[in-house]
């Protein structure tokens, strides 16, 4: 439940992140013309917009968020999870940017909410997270006493 919750605090920041730096960069591409491309005067001017920089504050918030689930959950179980940003995004831009999102775009991300369903269903192997955290990094260490294979390595002769 705690992964879940702060998850869904990152997503929104980062969609919320994404529409501000979407919005502000259309603002300073137009005022730019759109012939001139990639720039240092465009930088410059999408440095100087406020909401540049509050997408990029949100997009850190997003970040931190993220680092923390990682840090009592699986990659593998909150990477997938955190592919929902992709269905919170197409929304945002839609409803915030007034973008067009054809209906193939719609099943896409209908196709990665159920892709979550699945992930969700999965149940993660908590006394094996918990064994994981109490080794200390040291003895998981290749060739050290008590690595995994290490033993076996060595009464074969060979290295671990």
């Amino acid at each position: 439940m705690k992964t879940a919750l702060v998850l869904l605090l990152a997503i929104l920041a980062q969609a919320a992140g994404n529409t501000c730096l979407s919005r502000a960069m259309k603002v300073v591409g137009a005022q730019a013309g759109a012939s001139t491309g990639f720039s240092a005067a465009l930088v410059v001017r999408g440095m100087e917009t406020p909401l540049v920089w509050l997408g990029i504050l949100l997009l850190l918030v997003f970040f931190a968020l993220f680092a923390a689930t990682l840090s009592w959950d699986d990659l593998s179980f909150v990477l997938p999870l955190s592919s929902f940003g992709y269905v919170v995004n197409v929304a945002f831009a839609r409803w915030f940017l007034d973008e067009a999102v054809s209906p193939v775009r719609w099943f896409g991300t209908l196709l990665v909410v159920v892709g979550l369903v699945l992930v969700s269903r999965t149940s993660r192997p908590r006394q094996a997270m918990a064994a994981r955290a109490a080794t200390p990094p040291a003895a998981l260490a290749p060739g050290a006493a008590g690595a995994p294979g290490a033993a076996g390595a060595r009464a074969a002769g060979g290295r671990p």
